[in-house]
């Protein structure tokens, strides 16, 4: 599930690919992809679809080449944006009754 990459700590979620470069990004990718195929799927409730696309709207305010540098491995560890969303992805888990888990994200594509 793509908000247990986005909940977990940082460099838990930076460490579970080959290629740390491409993580923040695809946190980003992941976790659209997932609320869209969700959201057709009447899986979520109108509370958690609406704290995911919170999360979503912060993602495309940071989105586009004049914010580069919000998505890079050290902005991920470091900018109070990224705090703020995983914080938001981690009551995303409670809502859905799901623990975090900073372990074994590899497998949890």
């Amino acid at each position: 599930m793509a908000v247990q990459w986005l909940a977990a700590e940082p460099d838990r979620t930076l460490g579970a690919v080959a290629v740390e470069e491409m993580v923040p990004d695809e946190l980003g990718n992941d976790l659209d992809t997932w609320f869209e195929v969700s959201k057709r799927s009447a899986e979520l409730s109108e509370v958690v679809a609406s704290e995911i696309w919170q999360i979503l709207e912060i993602m495309d305010r940071w989105s586009g080449s004049d914010h580069a540098d919000f998505w890079t491995p050290d902005a991920v560890r470091s900018s109070p944006v990224w705090a703020e969303m995983r914080d938001r992805a981690r009551t995303v888990l409670g809502m859905l009754g799901e623990p975090r888990i900073d372990e074994d994200l590899a497998g949890r594509v």
